[in-house]
């Protein structure tokens, strides 16, 4: 839970909210350690009443390219060691020059 906590700690302030939006720390941390556990949870969160969910997987693309391009460099490095292996080929070629 405590790298959970420092991720969403670290993430720019409109994505934090969405980050810890419902998130109740006395609940089991369920492990998404795959693309398959991951992107329908993704897809629930994003689903509203009477519209079918966006493509989860692209807007998770999306965030973690945003990510890439707004977070400090020593933070990304962080945040990709936390992610599960399942979860690495969602996250984009890196952005940053060399």
């Amino acid at each position: 839970m405590q790298d959970a906590l420092h991720v969403g700690n670290q993430l720019p302030m409109l994505m934090r909210g969405f980050y810890f939006d419902h998130w109740d720390p006395s609940k089991k941390l369920v492990p998404l350690r795959n693309r398959n556990d991951f992107l329908p949870v993704v897809a629930a969160y994003m689903s509203r009443e009477g519209e079918a969910a966006s493509d989860a997987e692209l807007v998770t693309r999306a965030i973690f390219r945003l990510l890439e391009r707004k977070t400090a460099e020593g933070e990304i490095d962080d945040l990709r060691r936390l992610l599960p292996a399942g979860l690495h080929d969602l996250w984009p070629p890196t952005l940053r020059a060399a």
